[in-house]
């Protein structure tokens, strides 16, 4: 599979950062219900992290440095080692990540 990157995968969350529906979403990009969002907080007192997004349909994906909601908590089962801008390896574990989003929306 080759990902590609899209900067239409960030309306997967509104402005303050948080999502605008359960997951996996309706993809902006190819309209099949198979988006997934994760996030990562670097650190407590800054909130800068990072921003992945992507679709397991279309192959559309975006990664970017972002300011964490206060409302996200990292996932503890993440090998950190293996978290890079690739979005590869949360696409391993994307059940997984739309559960734990899904638990922190409700």
């Amino acid at each position: 599979m080759t990902w590609h990157d899209n900067d239409l995968m960030m309306y997967l969350v509104d402005e303050s950062g948080k999502p605008i529906t359960n997951f996996p979403a309706k993809c902006p990009v190819c309209g099949k219900e198979h988006a997934h969002i994760l996030m990562h907080r670097f650190s407590d007192r800054t909130g800068f992290g990072t921003f992945w997004a992507w679709c397991d349909n279309c192959f559309s994906y975006t990664h970017c440095s972002y300011r964490v909601p206060k409302w996200w908590i990292n996932p503890a089962f993440l090998d950190l080692d293996r978290l890079d801008s690739l979005v590869d390896y949360p696409h391993e574990l994307q059940d997984k990540i739309d559960s734990w989003v899904n638990k922190l929306l409700e």
